[in-house]
């Protein structure tokens, strides 16, 4: 019983070692990529990277637009005690209310939650409350996405001014 224990101890050290290489051998992973301001792990969809170049106001789904700001056929009506900003057509046929139920955002990687109702052309309203992050500020307007829904919404970041 003795010896079977001696050749188990001779078998330690060369068990560590095997091991030990095995270990080194392994390949290093990759780096994370970019973080975002939660601490996690940041990844644009094409949806996104498509969003984030629009200069138009209006309601973004899936890299296409849905309802787009024109100031020939559309009204604006900005509400800053309400913190709402509306968007319809002149014939009141197609309209998006932005409702902010959290705060409004400051900077780029902010987060809010808004109630987002609209009416595409030739179809029912609807009515979503949806999280979105502040993907890009500039001095008019504020970029809000939501990557799961790959929604998108550009408005005025100056809800203070009715334009």
């Amino acid at each position: 019983m003795i010896s079977r224990w001696k050749s188990y101890l001779r078998m330690v050290p060369i068990l560590f070692v095997v091991v030990f290489s095995m270990a080194v051998a392994c390949p290093q992973p990759d780096p994370p990529g970019p973080i975002n301001g939660n601490g996690l792990e940041e990844t644009k969809s094409p949806a996104r990277l498509a969003f984030e170049k629009v200069s138009v106001e209006g309601y973004y789904h899936e890299g296409g637009c849905l309802l787009r700001y024109d100031e020939t056929s559309f009204q604006r009506a900005v509400n800053a005690s309400r913190r709402s900003v509306r968007i319809q057509a002149d014939d009141q046929s197609r309209y998006m209310h932005l409702v902010f139920t959290d705060r409004i955002p400051e900077k780029v990687g902010d987060e809010t939650v808004c109630r987002i109702t609209f009416t595409p052309e030739g179809s029912e309203e609807v009515t979503l409350i949806v999280k979105f992050m502040t993907v890009r500020i500039d001095d008019t307007s504020f970029w809000l996405w939501n990557e799961l829904q790959t929604i998108g919404i550009l408005t005025d970041s100056d809800l203070q001014d009715d334009k």
